[in-house]
């Protein structure tokens, strides 16, 4: 059994990604906002992070709670996952720049997104082993 890191501010999105990571049998954490995100994430170290980009008015937003847990050694394995309504070629650049590892678009499709989460936990425990920078490219 994983554990996966939710994050959205919305709290109906924030259940239904709650659900789809418990049906496929893994310990969910929840935040609602940057800062809590990453307090959970310092202190949980979570094998993924579905991290919503826009987080509304709250800061840090999405980008910047990618970047700052990538730049921390103790946080920089985590493999985030960007779930966003931003579906432009360049915000998707934006996100992979900020060190997400995965993409999934919103509205999403829940098959899709246990689809992208089974795909970041085979790379998570790949990076546990072996503990080298990685991508999972466009999921």
């Amino acid at each position: 059994m994983a554990t996966v890191l939710v994050v959205d501010d919305y709290p109906s999105c924030l259940e239904l990604l709650r659900l789809l990571v418990r049906d496929a049998g893994h310990a969910v954490l929840e935040a609602s906002d940057g800062l809590t995100a990453l307090a959970i994430a310092r202190t949980w170290k979570p094998d993924v992070i579905l991290l919503d980009i826009d987080l509304g008015f709250g800061r840090p937003g999405g980008l910047e709670v990618a970047r700052q847990l990538k730049r921390d050694p103790s946080t920089s394995m985590i493999v985030i996952v960007a779930v966003s309504a931003l579906v432009m070629p360049e915000e998707q650049q934006r996100m992979f720049d900020a060190g997400c590892d995965a993409y999934v678009s919103k509205p999403f499709d829940c098959v899709h997104v246990q689809r992208v989460l089974g795909q970041a936990l085979v790379l998570a425990a790949l990076l546990r082993r072996s503990e080298t920078p990685r991508a999972i490219g466009h999921a």
